[in-house]
């Protein structure tokens, strides 16, 4: 005779679900936390240390305020279509944020402290470097000439 028992029936399911039910718990949080921080139109910038647990880690990141002289030097500093910042920050891979016009010239810069502090260095040097270039413009011949330029 015919010997099929509908061998294809589905066995207890439910065993299987048990594992997936604890997807959402967890995770997600943080964030968000230090940008943040940033947006208050601050007059005075404040160093951003992270807690001493945070600084033994390697990939700890930091964020420093870089002020400059004046807007003039910002433009300066961050190049047509912001070139020279964009370079700037492939160089020391460090996040820089562009101060806005209207607002304090001041660069925020965020990344690994070494980064960070090679990026600051550059800013500050040109920044120099711009206002030397603008006081020989506009004083020349007034005994201007940095004596020895390093």
């Amino acid at each position: 005779g015919d010997a099929e028992d509908g061998g294809g029936a589905p066995a207890a399911t439910g065993a299987q679900d048990r594992s997936n039910n604890n997807h959402h718990a967890g995770g997600g949080g943080g964030g968000g936390g230090d940008a943040a921080l940033l947006h208050g139109k601050s007059k005075m910038c404040v160093l951003y240390e992270p807690g001493a647990a945070e600084t033994k880690g390697r990939g700890c990141n930091i964020t420093e305020c870089v002020p400059v002289p004046s807007s003039e030097h910002v433009a300066e500093i961050v190049g047509r279509q912001g070139c020279k910042i964009k370079a700037l920050r492939a160089k020391t891979n460090t996040y820089i944020k562009t101060p806005v016009r209207g607002e304090e010239p001041v660069f925020i810069v965020t990344g690994r402290r070494e980064d960070v502090e090679t990026a600051r260095r550059e800013i500050l040097a040109a920044a120099d470097h711009f206002s030397m270039i603008r006081a020989s413009r506009c004083k020349a011949g007034a005994g201007g000439g940095g004596a020895g330029a390093a």
